[in-house]
């Protein structure tokens, strides 16, 4: 029988440093100079002082676009990764210099690439969840659903508006991403120094909801039901799990009125962290709902592509809370 839904443990996705994220930015400055007698344009000296400058700019710019938390964790550390930001820059360069020797001024444009990624790194490291041994940070697990349209309906002809139904369950997407969910989790919590416990373990050590009745409690609603989710902590707790993660994706799959006929797939995912040490749950991170967009040839490469970039957002998103919160 195929599944209607999509059941994905942890689906976070972190580009290891080789696949680098950069950050692109443009940035001017004007400054005033003391031209030469024989000389009217400003000295290299002038240009690379403007440079530092820019640079600095380029460097709040880049900062003044982290999230609340990110922004939180950055300013507890930002003493010790100011002095270091130049290798955190990839490329500088100047594009154009306008001077105006009347006025003894010149004006530089420049460019710069910066590793989003390795500043993350750099982040997760000063955290405390990136100072902490291996072994002696908090348990986490992880549930992560991905929950298909159960049907789809197709525009055949815009004029005559004539639809047609089209069922998801045609696209037998349930078990083709595993590995590459496996190797998200792995990738953003381990570099990020959190401890991660399988769900699928809990399971086995202290009982719980299986993912069959998981998936069909979203089957029945939008969300979890309590029971499930009570059933879930009380599992967790009992196997001495200390944060809990559920998160839902939203697959949508229309057709794209094109010459190609190309799929459009929609994903909107979010997220909810638990601390569930104590009787009552308290909610200690929440992201989303993120959304994307993608459209390829078929629905199993459009999903994937279009599960990268929300998926990314939420990793990122969950990792800067619980990091601004010195959770490790």
């Amino acid at each position: 029988m195929i599944k209607n839904l999509l059941i994905f443990f942890l689906i976070f996705y972190l580009g290891e440093v080789a696949n680098s994220r950069e950050i692109d930015i443009k940035s001017s400055i004007t400054m005033s100079y003391e031209p030469g007698f024989f000389f009217k344009k400003p000295k290299s000296e002038d240009v690379d002082k403007a440079l530092e400058k820019i640079k600095k700019n380029m460097w709040e710019s880049y900062t003044s676009n982290f999230s609340d938390a990110k922004m939180k964790q950055y300013l507890m550390v930002e003493e010790q990764i100011k002095p270091e930001i130049d290798k955190f820059f990839t490329s500088l360069s100047v594009v154009d210099i306008d001077v105006k020797s009347e006025l003894k001024t010149f004006t530089v444009y420049a460019r710069a690439k910066i590793n989003d990624t390795a500043v993350n790194a750099r982040l997760s490291f000063l955290s405390k969840a990136g100072q902490t041994s291996t072994g002696d940070g908090s348990p986490f697990t992880f549930i992560f659903i991905a929950k298909q349209a159960e049907k789809v309906l197709d525009f055949k002809d815009l004029d005559s508006f004539d639809l047609q139904e089209r069922k998801s369950s045609d696209y037998k997407y349930a078990s083709s991403n595993s590995t590459f969910i496996d190797t998200s989790i792995t990738n953003i919590l381990s570099t990020a120094g959190f401890e991660v416990v399988s769900y699928s373990d809990v399971i086995i050590q202290c009982g719980g909801p299986t993912f069959e009745e998981i998936e069909n409690s979203i089957n029945q609603g939008d969300k979890i039901s309590p029971i499930i989710r009570k059933g879930i902590i009380e599992a967790c707790t009992k196997c001495d799990i200390d944060y809990l993660a559920i998160g839902i994706l939203d697959i949508g799959i229309k057709s794209k009125v094109d010459t190609n006929q190309n799929r459009e797939i929609s994903v909107s995912v979010q997220s909810q962290v638990w601390n569930i040490q104590d009787k009552l749950p308290r909610v200690i991170a929440a992201v989303g709902p993120i959304t994307s967009d993608a459209n390829e040839k078929d629905d199993i490469t459009t999903i994937k592509k279009a599960l990268v970039d929300p998926a990314d957002s939420v990793a990122r998103n969950i990792v800067d809370q619980l990091n601004a919160k010195n959770i490790n």
